[in-house]
């Protein structure tokens, strides 16, 4: 079933037609393939209010992403800006820091990356439509697809995820998928706009917005690695500071050589080395997960860091998922938050997931118990705090009376 959310106009939002259905033609869009037609786009672009801004890109076999395609729609027009035969993306780079123009994207925490990595900045200011779809109460995470049937009925052609965006020429069915992706940007912005002011959620979309410009969403501090390896979690201290060094070692390998971090060294392999700690040729040898290319390659290497983490000092040791409170006999307590959120989110029209995860409702138990101040995690500070926090605190401190 479709959900709608009114537009307060009829056909038309501000000089925008709403598009009535995928488009039909590769020869509506304008490709542009060159600095000089980049540029005269750009001074078109200027005088519009909003932009619908999508990538495309490629990044199987590397660290960072290679662009191959930017996606935008203005109040008339959607275009295919070629980044693989323009070498030249000044005009477009000013344009994407151009506080005179926001940059409406959907699901934006990629497309944020990509830019990020092509022109040193993020694009200012950014308005994402499935975080404001989210705080409409149109789903959590709601795809690009789902939105634009939801709020105008239609339904558009399954994606080219498996695309080579550097390949050229570009076919029309590419060409029409990648236009597809911005042409509803702006009339789904204005609409759900509309829908925020209402609700009086202005203010949160842009607090939760301030949150994708994080650089180390994607690129962490290198010797906090570690803690994006998910057997993380199996280890003891001490193999955790084993870790730590080879994990660190491997994030500056990727980005110095551009490839995927697992190409480096695999990530069970990094765990193996960490529980088994071998300090010479021999035990090295016994790490099952190793290839023996790696361990001609890198061996001296890998001995070298795990001594160095199995000579870390106590105060030196990572910290440890296992080293927090055991939250075993407090689940029918977390249990109790999760229903509390989750009345909190119906009554607003909220997804429950919005509100809090899970993982944040145990950070709070932790933080409870342990009576740090604040009390409240980080997740559920700002406009949640009002929303949920405070009354899942009241909670807790209830059931302690």
């Amino acid at each position: 079933m479709s959900i709608s959310i009114k537009s307060p106009n009829e056909e038309r939002e501000g000089n925008l037609t709403i598009p009535e259905g995928p488009l039909a033609s590769a020869e509506k869009l304008t490709l542009i393939e060159s600095h000089d037609a980049l540029e005269a786009a750009c001074q078109r672009w200027r005088r519009s209010a909003q932009l619908g801004i999508d990538t495309e890109f490629v990044r199987e076999r590397t660290f960072y992403p290679y662009l191959g395609l930017i996606q935008v729609a203005d109040d008339e027009s959607a275009y295919l800006v070629d980044t693989v035969t323009i070498d030249d993306l000044g005009p477009l780079a000013d344009i994407l820091q151009d506080s005179q123009v926001t940059k409406i994207f959907h699901s934006c925490g990629e497309d944020l990356e990509v830019l990020y990595h092509r022109f040193g900045a993020f694009p200012q200011p950014v308005f994402d439509t499935q975080v404001a779809a989210a705080m409409c109460g149109l789903g959590y995470s709601i795809g690009y697809g789902r939105l634009v049937e939801s709020l105008f009925d239609v339904q558009l052609p399954k994606d080219k995820t498996r695309t080579n965006w550097m390949r050229r020429p570009l076919s029309d069915a590419q060409k029409l998928y990648a236009a597809q992706d911005v042409v509803y940007l702006i009339p789904a912005f204005r609409r759900l706009q509309v829908e925020l002011r209402r609700l009086g959620r202005e203010e949160w979309i842009q607090e939760e917005l301030q949150t994708l410009f994080d650089i180390e969403r994607f690129l962490p501090a290198p010797d906090l690695a570690y803690q994006r390896i998910k057997s993380m979690k199996t280890l003891q201290p001490r193999q955790l500071a084993v870790l730590q060094k080879l994990a660190e070692w491997r994030e500056q390998q990727a980005r110095k050589r551009n490839l995927p971090r697992n190409f480096v060294l695999h990530e069970k392999t990094l765990v193996e080395l960490a529980r088994k700690q071998p300090t010479g040729r021999t035990a090295i040898g016994k790490v099952e997960s190793l290839r023996r290319l790696d361990r001609e390659r890198y061996g001296e290497t890998l001995t070298r860091l795990v001594q160095e983490g199995r000579q870390a000092t106590a105060e030196d040791l990572p910290s440890s998922p296992r080293q927090g409170r055991d939250l075993a006999t407090h689940r029918q307590q977390i249990q109790q938050l999760r229903q509390d959120t989750e009345a909190i989110a119906k009554q607003a029209s909220l997804p429950p997931e919005l509100l809090v995860t899970r993982k944040g409702l145990e950070k709070l138990m932790r933080r409870f118990l342990d009576k740090r101040s604040p009390v409240l995690p980080r997740e559920l500070r700002g406009w949640r705090q009002s929303v949920v926090g405070e009354q899942l605190l009241e909670r807790l401190n209830a059931g302690e009376r």
